[in-house]
């Protein structure tokens, strides 16, 4: 995988799925530092009294998330399909996987948990059915659930972050006086190489010039059509509220465009 702009082939994660900057648990502080590059969480507070004091981050998906411990990660040994419960890793499971655990990794859905082990048949039963499938060899994240209680984050600003600040899972817990700009995370800038509209679905199915690094089944996205000529009302290099259409991932190289008209 790589960062955004990054300009590895094949990529299919604009930000890091598992790295996270600092771990802070009981009543440790992380005071004046800042994260920049493709972290997952910037800030993992959990425990009691601990504390995220003038910090900063950028680019990534979760800037702070309270309630967070460390993980640790197993790769599936078969894919498993949309909506399925039933993940497959290779036999033995480690002790360490129980039910109970917090599940979470591409396409699972948030809290979502172990309900069964079968450490023999290498399988577990979580929660919640993928939101969509999940091939052989990903990555699954286990951690414990632990709150973050009494914990603070004051001060924190963000630039390209997906989520600024999950209250995951948290019980007595301040945030104040944050500046959260630029919530938005996304990929750099993709040119298009061609697009088709089928007259029926009134759908359009676009190709870019490289990975657009969004994964795939994403739908119902936000996309900014930025215009760069070809049409006499809009000046090149402009866009306007109604150039935002919804999009659907169907490969790392294209995706269509939801009842797009033009």
């Amino acid at each position: 995988m790589g960062p955004p702009g990054s300009g590895v082939a094949g990529s299919l994660y604009p930000f890091s799925e598992y790295g996270v900057g600092y771990y802070l648990g009981n009543n440790c502080v992380a005071q004046n530092v800042r994260t920049q590059g493709a972290n997952w969480i910037a800030f993992a507070l959990s425990g009691r009294g601990a504390a995220c004091i003038g910090c900063s981050c950028e680019v990534g998906s979760i800037g702070v998330r309270f309630g967070w411990v460390p993980e640790f990660n197993v790769l599936t040994s078969a894919s498993a399909v949309a909506g399925a419960t039933t993940l497959q890793f290779s036999a033995p499971l480690p002790g360490s996987v129980v039910a109970g655990l917090i599940v979470s990794g591409w396409n699972i859905p948030d809290s979502t948990n172990i309900v069964s082990v079968n450490q023999g048949a290498g399988t577990i039963v979580i929660s919640s059915g993928l939101s969509n499938a999940l091939p052989s060899g990903s990555y699954v994240t286990f951690t414990v659930d632990t709150p973050a209680i009494g914990c603070v984050l004051e001060g924190l600003q963000t630039e390209a972050v997906l989520t600024a600040v999950e209250l995951f899972n948290a019980e007595a817990c301040l945030v104040q006086a944050n500046v959260l700009t630029g919530v938005v995370g996304i990929p750099w800038t993709q040119e298009f190489t061609g697009a088709t509209w089928n007259s029926g679905s009134h759908v359009v199915t676009v190709t870019t010039a490289a990975p657009h690094n969004l994964r795939p089944g994403f739908s119902n996205v936000p996309l900014l059509l930025q215009m760069n000529g070809g049409l006499s009302e809009f000046a090149p290099g402009t866009w306007r509220e109604n150039m935002f259409h919804l999009l659907h991932i169907c490969r790392c190289d294209s995706f269509y465009l939801s009842r797009s008209r033009h």
